[in-house]
């Protein structure tokens, strides 16, 4: 079962700028499919109670949508979890072979026997022609050069020894000195290189070198263990190894993760949020249940109050209040004054006839100018006693046009939407039914005209032909307007045509307001 509900749009008048086009509403068409929603809507009548209905129960959906935003999806949150468990399996799992595979190159690099970097550098120190030599020999050989520089300035040919001893060549004290230094110094020089020779098996340096060997097998054999000692802790072969125990650290915290995400556990986090949640849930169904029994209640109510007042002598008032009402806007929004009347005496005798009255602005072009306006939801009104009330109206509120106003569920069948008698209006109004609101506006557009045109008729030369085809046009479409929305609440085919119709006509009827309002404005203008 569907229905189609459509808000008419709304004209709001500028009374500041009558040149300026009207502004219109917003129109809405809902579709509904659901057969609960849709049972709930026809249970109303078509037309501004439903209208109502429709708003009070959109807002009450907004605010129920606005309580259940806060549900958690479970699902999501377990999938998560799992996906972060693999995940860090996967990066634990890469962690462990780079860390593995650093270690090893390090190692490798290092202290490989046969090309590690440590290795080479003890061969590069203790080989023949090393460095260690060659540091050896360039002490010697500074330390040779610096004896023999020290000895040739104190027994040298200069040297005042020789001086003291007369150096000639056949000085045999000098000439025995001389050797015996000479002696001396070869002496220690042989004595330090033997101590510095490979060759000499008890020489420092080969002393050197086999302590040097002897303390590198030794460092050898103990990186060795080592190495094969840090190996041994990254092998998953043995179960006290600390690579072993990181696995199982991490396979425990894993299963941790996992136990604590499971809904089997009963005290697993997840189960406990599940709890939670459920209990917030029942909860919130609890509380929505309640606030649906509530609201059910008060519609319950409000329906009765509706039924009750409609059958009750009270429901015309409510049609003069809610009248008054409409045109109270109207006249807001173009600057004139609207007085509910209906239960205040008037100027003959104690007649109360004539509900409400509008006193036109000052700005108008009729200043002060009075329309009285008579609403009767009463069948047995036809259209002769219609008149002769709107007209007793006139003279009671000391009016000079008059519009009485039908209810659509009263008005005699003969009746047009619109009509006019003379300084008179008679139309045909919904108050279910805002679609119908520019009805009355056409009415009370018409009666402002007519107010100028009564007004200003014998005291200025304007020509009313204009504003006299603009009243006749909107009566004309107004009349037709009916008809078709009429119509288009009970033929499913073709309804969208038949709206656009009514839409063109609306504008139309909107375009002839404009230039009513125009030709007002033109007459104040030449009174001015």
């Amino acid at each position: 079962m569907q229905t189609t509900h459509t808000v008419a749009p709304t004209i709001i008048e500028n009374s500041q700028n009558h040149d300026a086009e009207p502004t219109s509403g917003i129109r809405v068409e809902l579709e509904i499919t659901d057969p609960e929603s849709a049972a709930a809507l026809i249970s109303y009548p078509q037309g501004r109670q439903r209208d109502e209905f429709i708003r009070q129960a959109l807002r009450i959906g907004v605010l129920s949508l606005r309580q259940a935003q806060g549900v958690v999806d479970s699902e999501k949150v377990r999938n998560e979890g799992e996906r972060l468990l693999s995940e860090l399996a996967a990066k634990l799992g890469h962690f462990q072979q780079v860390t593995e595979s650093s270690i090893s190159a390090t190692l490798k690099e290092y202290f490989d026997p046969k090309d590690g970097r440590f290795t080479e550098r003890v061969d590069r120190l203790v080989k023949n022609d090393g460095e260690l030599e060659k540091v050896m020999r360039d002490q010697i050989g500074q330390t040779r050069q610096t004896l023999n520089e020290a000895l040739t300035d104190h027994i040298g040919s200069g040297s005042p020894l020789l001086q003291l001893l007369l150096p000639t060549e056949d000085n045999q004290l000098l000439k025995g000195l001389r050797e015996r230094v000479e002696t001396v110094v070869q002496t220690r020089s042989d004595a330090v290189l033997r101590e510095f020779s490979l060759d000499n098996k008890e020489g420092a340096l080969t002393r050197l070198l086999n302590e040097l060997t002897e303390k590198h097998g030794n460092l050898t054999e103990s990186l060795s263990k080592r190495i094969g000692t840090v190996i041994e802790e990254f092998s998953l072969d043995s179960d006290d190894s600390a690579l072993s125990r990181l696995v199982r650290q991490v396979e425990q915290t894993q299963k941790n993760l996992s136990t604590e995400f499971s809904l089997d556990a009963e005290n697993s986090a997840l189960a406990r949020l599940r709890r939670e949640m459920i209990s917030v849930l029942e909860k919130q169904g609890e509380d929505n249940r309640s606030f649906r029994e509530e609201v059910r209640r008060t519609l319950d109510a409000m329906n009765i109050r509706k039924e009750e007042a409609a059958r009750s002598t009270l429901h015309g008032l409510d049609f003069e209040r809610q009248g008054f009402e409409v045109i109270e806007r109207m006249s807001m929004r173009a600057g004139d004054f609207a007085e509910f009347v209906a239960h205040t005496t008037g100027a003959v005798g104690r007649a109360k006839v004539g509900d409400s009255v509008i006193t036109l602005s000052p700005d108008s072009a009729a200043a002060g100018a009075r329309i009285v306006v008579e609403f009767k939801e009463d069948q047995t009104y036809n259209i002769k006693a219609s008149l002769d009330e709107i007209e007793s109206a006139r003279k009671n509120r000391l009016a000079e046009i008059g519009i009485f106003v039908h209810s659509k569920r009263t008005a005699p069948a003969n009746l047009e939407t619109i009509s006019r008698f003379g300084r008179d209006i008679m139309i045909i109004w919904d108050a279910e039914d805002e679609s119908t609101d520019i009805v009355l506006q056409s009415a009370i557009s018409i009666a402002k005209a007519i107010s100028v045109r009564v007004r200003e008729a014998e005291e200025l030369p304007v020509n009313t032909d204009e504003m006299e085809e603009s009243i006749r046009q909107i009566e004309k479409q107004v009349s037709r307007l009916d008809d078709i929305r009429t119509k288009s609440r009970t033929i499913r085919s073709g309804a969208d045509n038949i709206i656009d119709i009514a839409d063109k006509m609306t504008a139309e009827i909107e375009r002839h307001l404009v230039r009513l309002d125009i030709s007002v404005g033109q007459l104040k203008q030449k009174e001015g």
